[in-house]
């Protein structure tokens, strides 16, 4: 055995006494080598950093996906928008995306600081659905909603975010009073409840707005879902099971301030009359179902009524028109890097078809946004209106323009406010002329009443 080891150390040109030595020289080779790969590994590392940012308001976007091409590292922006990456490769490409924008691929090229701006992909953001806790991509929505778009709430002209949704999203009925001014009823999938309210709840920018949103013009709406199915109790309780409308008004975004001007202007036509008796065609029909009164006759009928008496009040005449219906709105929205607003007002006018039938509506709504710091923002909402109109006289909720008696003149200075009444007392003179009021002592002649028994009133 020791023979051949000389051999071999012979043969190696190693010395015997030096074998220990040349074993730890290879050994301390090896572990530089190993270090040096270690270090050449750690040290080839770039930091990557910058900011990324929507290409129209240049607001940054928290949230934004950072990915490194053909690897599965990669990062998200913080609540600023910026980001940090460690890049082994110099020539390295990312990918950068975020919901509703456009992905973008960015070549490093050995740059170590990126401004990205992203811009937005109105396809992918049509299928996001806001709901009461968030929003969600529409085809991930379990529960049943719809959405309506703004460009189909602005398609026909309306004066409220009621009328705008008429007719825009199924299983939602909407039904207008017809007056100018009226509010609307909305149902969500028919009654819900025959003892309490079966009105949905509004949520307009996050508050529940109890009086409805006939007030809110469809220019100033950003988004409208409507929440239909039970699922929506799960976040608004059992006030949610006649549906929930949410609203989320329009608000400024940086850059230029922008003006917006809208308006339009309708013609209503007056309804077609039906034909119905005139006085004479009157006089003659309860002649014969009541018998022969002296207000049916001539004499009475001409001084009470005057000129015109043979064809007596069309009280269709006197209660419909042709009506106009102006709107117009006014925005204004703005903003810079840290602060946006937007200030919106309205303006409504609208005559009915019904005489004494208007309304006058003025409506101002402003809202802005302002980042103090990294964690803090602050906002308001602001909404007022004013609105001054007339209703015409209804009894029971109905118009009496075809029951009031064409007997009946319109107008009498007798009483206050110059119109006339019906079942008025008249008596003679010793002139023979028409009179009202007290009758006098003693009198002993004919007493008429206008319009015997038609109980109707005069309708202006």
């Amino acid at each position: 055995m020791e023979k051949f080891t000389k051999k071999w150390c012979c043969f190696s040109g190693i010395p015997k006494n030096r074998t220990g030595r040349f074993v730890k020289s290879l050994r301390l080779l090896g572990l530089l080598l190993v270090l040096n790969v270690f270090y050449a590994n750690t040290y080839a590392q770039s930091i990557v950093s910058g900011v990324v940012r929507d290409s129209k308001t240049n607001e940054t976007i928290p949230g934004a996906n950072i990915l490194i091409v053909g690897s599965n590292s990669g990062t998200t922006t913080d609540i600023e928008g910026k980001f940090s990456l460690n890049v082994t490769n110099p020539s390295a490409t990312l990918v950068i995306s975020f919901v509703g924008y456009k992905s973008q691929k960015v070549e490093l090229k050995g740059q170590s600081k990126l401004e990205i701006a992203l811009e937005v992909d109105a396809t992918n953001l049509e299928g996001l659905v806001v709901i009461g806790y968030g929003s969600v991509k529409k085809s991930d929505l379990t529960g049943s909603v719809a959405v309506v778009s703004t460009k189909e709430l602005v398609k026909n002209p309306s004066t409220g975010a009621a009328q705008a949704l008429q007719g825009k999203a199924p299983g939602v009925v909407v039904t207008q009073s017809g007056k100018p001014g009226g509010s609307s009823t909305i149902r969500v999938r028919g009654v819900g409840s025959i003892n309490s309210g079966s009105d949905p709840i509004f949520i307009v920018d996050g508050v529940e707005a109890k009086g409805g949103i006939d007030g809110i013009q469809p220019q100033d709406i950003e988004s409208m879902q409507v929440l239909k199915d039970a699922s929506a109790t799960a976040i608004y309780g059992a006030n949610g099971s006649n549906g929930v409308i949410i609203i989320t008004t329009k608000r400024g975004k940086s850059g230029k301030p922008q003006v917006n001007f809208n308006s339009f202007v309708s013609y209503n036509l007056a309804p077609k009359q039906y034909d119905v008796m005139n006085a004479d065609q009157y006089s003659a029909f309860y002649k014969e179902v009541r018998g022969a009164k002296p207000e049916y006759e001539q004499p009475f009928r001409e001084k009470y009524y005057g000129a015109g008496w043979q064809q007596g009040t069309n009280w269709q005449d006197q209660m419909f028109k042709n009506g106009v219906l102006q709107n117009y709105n006014l925005s204004v929205a703005g903003g810079g890097e840290n602060s946006n607003f937007s200030l919106t007002f309205g303006y409504t006018k609208d005559n009915g078809t019904v005489v004494k039938s208007n309304i006058e509506r003025y409506s101002l709504r402003a809202n802005s946004d302002f980042k103090l710091s990294r964690f803090v923002k602050m906002g308001e909402n602001f909404s007022a209106s004013y609105s001054i109109g007339e209703d015409p006289i209804t009894v029971q909720s109905s118009i009496w323009d075809l029951n009031a008696s064409p007997l009946m003149k319109i107008y009498n200075p007798y009483y206050k406010g110059g119109f006339e009444t019906y079942q008025a007392l008249y008596f003679e003179d010793e002139n023979g002329n028409l009179m009202q009021g007290d009758i006098p002592a003693g009198y002993t002649g004919p007493v008429y009443s206008n319009t015997l028994g038609n109980d109707k009133p005069n309708p202006l």
